[in-house]
């Protein structure tokens, strides 16, 4: 909407401009560059002195991050979990932007179990991360399966017959 202080009244000047701003990032009362074409009948009678900037936000893009996994392991008596993120998707992610995702993953339990629950702890990183309002992954599901086990030295006691095989 632009003020056109000095234009006589029922005189037509249609104003059209563009804008950039300074940065591409997120902010608030960022600086845009302004160029400004003029047209309709009575362009011509005026000398119009531009207005060469303005100010506008630049708010957050949402974006949402699936497909991380846990790796199935062996029990082995802890909570850790390892985290797949070869298949992370990252949905409203501008084409080259520069985010990455690092996971850390823990069991609910460390029993053995189908199913489990890993709760993730994710970060993000990069020079674009800023500029993102994530809806983040908070958990997946892995198997934790049973840690074979053998016995060894077990030593048989010798008895008194009694005529059992005890």
């Amino acid at each position: 909407a632009a003020g056109l202080d000095g234009l006589v009244a029922g005189d037509s000047l249609i104003v059209s401009a563009t804008g950039v701003f300074d940065s591409k990032n997120v902010g608030s009362g960022k600086t845009v560059t302004l160029a400004s074409t003029y047209s309709g009948a009575d362009a011509g009678n005026y000398l119009i002195t531009d207005q060469t900037s303005a100010t506008a936000d630049i708010s957050a893009r949402t974006l949402t991050v699936s497909g991380l996994t846990a790796a199935n392991k062996v029990y082995d008596g802890t909570l850790a979990a390892t985290v797949n993120t070869g298949a992370t998707l990252l949905d409203g992610l501008v084409a080259g932007d520069d985010l990455s995702v690092a996971s850390v993953g823990q069991f609910g339990s460390k029993s053995a179990g189908v199913a489990k629950a890993v709760t993730l702890s994710n970060t993000f990183s990069g020079s674009d991360a800023g500029n993102y309002s994530i809806i983040d992954q908070v958990g997946t599901t892995a198997d934790i399966t049973a840690r074979a086990l053998s016995t060894t030295g077990i030593i048989a006691a010798g008895k008194v017959y009694d005529g059992s095989t005890v």
